[in-house]
């Protein structure tokens, strides 16, 4: 049994072949980075260390060692494969570099550990709700979920305006302006990247909602906190079959499956799903 993002995919899914191996990868990010930055100048994280940014306007993001160890073993893991990987770590893991690999360029896979935020849906509309403010809760349901990446330290919960630049967080409105149409899978190793306001027939309104809309076939995602060690050693399993020819599907029930057999506490292996066609 698959899971689908809406029952609009039973009626028009999406058929477009893609023949590349490529997978990009994104973690590790530096949230402190500023301009040309070289090291990552976050806290490495402390145990447990969850990827959710909370809904704290005043937050700063913590570095995630776990996300930088994730992508170097699937990088490392896929070599003497037929996969090709490319690799953004550190301050090259930005806004702008995977908002550039889109359209002909665009992965077979594109993977994105870091921390995810959601904002629930507001009772009641606050007055200043048409102000050009990204970092609060919107009425517009794209505008309250999104991934951040490097350099989001110096903007999160700021008046900052940018002119030209990019300020590291990634609304799920910028996600569905992608062209992602030769991508197979998309995985978000972040917490509650499945999560979105429910509209009807459509699924729900969030990450995987813009990632369907810019043309993603399949979403590997996370339904609440997960934590940091843990998820990168799910990742890891789920590569490693992966590689070796097994589907999406396949791969990702034998890693869970793996660490339920370790792990007694479900928190540690069931906070992820795959949906898509």
């Amino acid at each position: 049994m698959h899971q689908l993002l809406s029952i609009n995919e039973l009626i028009n899914p999406l058929q477009i072949a893609s023949n590349n191996s490529t997978i990009a990868l994104f973690g590790g990010a530096n949230y402190d980075a500023v301009n040309t930055t070289n090291t990552a100048s976050g806290t490495i994280a402390q145990a447990p260390m969850y990827r959710n940014a909370s809904n704290n306007a005043t937050i700063r993001f913590n570095y995630l060692q776990g996300t930088k160890t994730e992508v170097e073993t699937v990088a490392n893991n896929a070599k003497n494969t037929k996969w090709k990987t490319l690799s953004f770590i550190g301050t090259t893991a930005t806004e702008d570099n995977l908002k550039n690999i889109g359209g002909d360029n665009a992965p077979k896979i594109l993977h994105i550990a870091t921390h995810g935020f959601y904002f629930a849906p507001p009772k009641t509309k606050p007055s200043n709700f048409i102000a050009d403010d990204k970092n609060t809760p919107k009425d517009f349901p794209l505008l309250r979920s999104g991934l951040v990446l490097s350099g989001v330290n110096n903007y999160w919960g700021k008046d900052t305006v940018l002119e030209n630049k990019e300020d590291g967080i990634v609304t799920a409105q910028e996600i569905s302006n992608l062209n992602l149409l030769n991508t197979d899978l998309v995985v978000l190793s972040a917490c509650q990247t499945a999560l979105g306001d429910i509209n009807g027939s459509e699924g729900v309104y969030g990450l995987q909602r813009a990632f369907k809309m810019a043309g993603v076939k399949k979403l590997l995602m996370s339904l609440w906190e997960v934590p940091d060690a843990e998820t990168a050693e799910l990742m890891q399993l789920f590569y490693s079959h992966v590689f070796i020819g097994d589907s999406y599907y396949t791969a990702f029930s034998k890693a869970q499956l793996a660490l339920k057999a370790k792990y007694k506490d479900p928190t540690k292996w069931a906070g992820f799903v795959l949906v898509g066609e």
